[in-house]
């Protein structure tokens, strides 16, 4: 082998994050946890009054409150249960010109599968989207059953409980809502026009649990927020939202050798814009998602002045609800 084709075949397994990809991370982070909000400030609103206030009480009672966001949770943790059992999907990366990646084909299988081992089944949970989905998906499950307890009369056991509960709900929702949004975001506008751009099938994306788990969290969480309880998203809270986020950009550095048990495919990425390869542009698209992050972030929480603006009423609170979801959701070609 001569000693370019030896540097070329280095180039293609040689990922390393460019160093000024890690520091952008580093500088963000640090700015961020120096605002992360005390205990003091979670315990403004980790209250049972923000876990049983109801926008519409003549429609909805505090049990159905409740209810609504058991179910909710319910569905999410079943479809991301049913991943880990039962997924059968391949992914092919599809770096953008200039990446010095090879694209391959990486297969994420359910513990079910014949083939699958019980670590093949925790990679189907290693996705952003899953990441996401795992936290809303709680939150939901946990301010439901907060929301139960006082709705059937149960408040004297919620006192008992450790105030961490409530904390968590909170932080819970603060980091779910907005990156399931910044998923749907992602699918609508940039991973499903490039699967089309490019010829590769968009059968994956079309699968009732790829759809719950892209459109319907983002469904959810607008319907939490216009329509149910109104659960709040506190500025004086936002560096949790997108800490979430770096921490996800270093795990995929984490990860790129990982994705694929081939040894000869070298460094991998299931999302082409983590590309560390492309030079500048990979820190540009780090800022960039972390810009539309801070964007879902600030729509969750300035969500009570959009419909204050509009009269208020149910159908104001509905119209909003619908207008939002057909911007960021995608449901076919």
């Amino acid at each position: 082998m001569s000693d370019k084709e030896s540097s070329n075949a280095k180039d293609i397994h040689d990922a390393t994050p460019p160093l000024h990809s890690i520091a952008l991370i580093g500088c963000l982070a640090a700015i961020l946890i120096q605002f992360l909000p005390s205990f003091e400030s979670l315990d403004e609103v980790a209250t049972t009054e923000t876990f049983t206030r109801v926008l519409f009480p003549n429609l909805i009672s505090v049990k159905t409150l409740g209810w609504i966001r058991i179910m909710f949770g319910t569905i999410l943790c079943t479809s991301l249960f049913l991943a880990f059992l039962l997924a059968e999907q391949n992914i092919q990366t599809n770096y953008k010109l200039g990446s010095k990646l090879e694209s391959v084909e990486i297969s994420f299988r359910g513990y079910l599968h014949e083939s699958s081992s019980f670590g093949d089944a925790i990679l189907t949970q290693a996705p952003f989207t899953q990441w996401s989905v795992h936290f809303f998906a709680w939150s939901n499950l946990v301010s439901g059953f907060i929301s139960l307890l006082v709705g059937y009369g149960y408040d004297q056991t919620l006192e008992k409980i450790s105030p961490w509960i409530l904390r968590v709900s909170i932080l819970l929702f603060e980091i779910g809502a907005p990156n399931v949004m910044l998923v749907s975001i992602v699918v609508r506008y940039a991973i499903w026009p490039m699967n089309l751009s490019n010829g590769i099938s968009t059968a994956s994306l079309k699968h009732p649990r790829v759809l719950i788990n892209h459109n319907a969290t983002s469904i959810m969480a607008l319907i939490e927020v216009a329509l149910l309880g109104g659960l709040p998203v506190r500025l004086s809270d936002f560096p949790i939202a997108p800490i979430f986020g770096l921490l996800y950009v270093v795990f995929t550095w984490f990860m790129m050798y990982r994705w694929t048990s081939r040894r000869d495919s070298g460094a991998q990425f299931i999302y082409w814009f983590l590309d560390t390869t492309l030079g500048t542009t990979s820190s540009l698209i780090i800022l960039g998602l972390f810009l539309v992050l801070v964007m879902t972030y600030l729509l969750f929480s300035g969500i009570d002045h959009i419909l204050n603006q509009m009269g208020g009423g149910l159908l104001a609170h509905s119209l909003v609800v619908a207008g939002i979801s057909s911007l960021v959701c995608r449901f076919r070609d």
